[in-house]
Parts: structure tokens; sequence; C-alpha cells
């Protein structure tokens, strides 16, 4: 009978890091430029890099009156206060992208405080999905595992002391924090942000085991394995060195 792995207290975490969407309190923007928008959007999405400076400036417009915070959601990006990225900074200066966007009152009128989107400089995958062996597919094809259970856990091996990153094939697109960096962010207060704890254990994170629905689908075709090692060549390099011959 396998022992059953106790959670205590001291056990380390890691967050998910998330814009309140339900505080009636929390201000509601739209992008207003649709240039901008498609820029940062293709560098989020892997598309293309960042060009410095943007070549496009980026509005959103406030579609309320509700007082400022300093994180809010617009239209699947994380928007954060100047307060938010320096103390990210505190611990990861110069890895992370953040992008500026100007915000505009519902009148019209600009803000004056600085805001940016912000793009993880880390992408990689720690969530042990062993327990979740059916993964979701895209219109084509891809897998992926969108929403385990919360509470779920990470591997602290593969998370390798990095405190701010996004995740990979698991989870696309999460946003998660290390416990360091939560804690600073909630002694500073930060206005609507939130948090799901994952427990995180000193355990080896291994493709084969937590991503075999993926590593399935990658290897039926080699234009797929030639796009994900163009993509991500230093997760390549790590958990699948034979598909760099």
């Amino acid at each position: 009978m396998a022992a059953v792995r106790k959670k205590t207290e001291a056990t380390p975490a890691v967050y998910l890091f998330q814009a309140d969407m339900t505080t009636n309190r929390k201000p509601m923007f739209d992008f207003v430029q649709d240039e901008g928008k498609a820029e940062f959007s293709a560098v989020y999405r892997g598309k293309s890099k960042l060009a410095q400076p943007q070549k496009h400036k980026l509005y959103a417009k406030q579609q309320d009156t509700k007082k400022l915070c300093d994180i809010l959601p617009l239209i699947g990006f994380i928007c954060v206060s100047r307060r938010v990225k320096e103390v990210i900074e505190e611990f990861e200066k110069g890895v992370h992208v953040f992008y500026p966007v100007h915000l505009l009152a519902k009148d019209g009128a600009p803000y004056a405080e600085e805001y940016f989107l912000l793009l993880p400089g880390h992408r990689f995958n720690a969530f042990i999905a062993a327990a979740y062996p059916k993964w979701d597919e895209t219109v084509s094809g891809e897998p992926y595992l969108p929403s385990p259970p919360l509470g779920g856990s990470m591997s602290l091996r593969e998370i390798a002391g990095r405190h701010l990153w996004r995740q990979l094939f698991a989870q696309p697109e999460r946003i998660f924090v290390s416990g360091e960096l939560h804690d600073r962010l909630e002694r500073e207060k930060i206005r609507y942000a939130t948090y799901s704890r994952y427990d995180a254990f000193d355990t080896p994170w291994s493709a084969e085991k937590q991503m075999a629905p993926y590593l399935r689908w990658a290897e039926e075709d080699p234009k797929r394995i030639a796009e994900i090692i163009e993509k991500y060549p230093e997760w390549a390099r790590q958990h699948r060195p034979q598909w760099m011959n």
C-alpha cells in the first residue's frame, strides 16, 4: 500500500496569480487600439519577438467609473500597476516583460498612473498532472490540461528557485508565483489579486509521467516536434534531448 503524503503547515506552496474576476469593486477595461493589442498578443502567444520600443501604443478604456486597483483583467491578459511591477522586480529584475498600456477613464481622459501588461519571462511545466490522465483537445487536436482541480501540487525541483512563471502545455497561459513572492504581495496589500494555493514538494518532474498525452500527439508528426524545439529550445534540451538529434 502506497504511503499517504501528509500535508502540514510547513509544506511549501506556490500560488496561481490572477486578477479578481468576481468582486463588485473591480474596474472593467477594454482595448481601444487594435494595433497594440495585436502586437502584444503575438508576443504573448509566442508568435513573434517583442520589439523595443514597441511599434504601437496600447490603450484601454474603462467601461465603468470604479476606482483603479493594482491588478485587473484585460481580455485574457493581466494588467498590473507600477507597484506590482516594482515588487516583482525585487525578486527577478530584468526577467519579465512589462508592456506599457495607457488607461483611459470612461470619459476618455487619460489616467496618470502607469500600468503594464505582464508577460512572464519564465515558461515551463511544474504541475504534477499524472493524476489527470485525460487531457482536452483544441480544435486542431492539440492536447492541453486547462483546469485541473485546485489544490494540486507542483515540483520544487522544476521550479528551481524561480518566482514567477507561465505554464507550458499543462494549464497553458496560467501565471504562478512562488510562496516568497506571494507573501510579499500580500504584505503590500495588492488590490484585487487572488491566489489559489498549490502544495510544492521536492520531487522530480518527468515529461513522460506528467504530459504523456501531449508527447504522444507531438511525436505523431516531426513538424510538431520542430515547432516545439523552435519555440522552447531550452525545455526541449532538458526534457526531450532525443528530439534535438
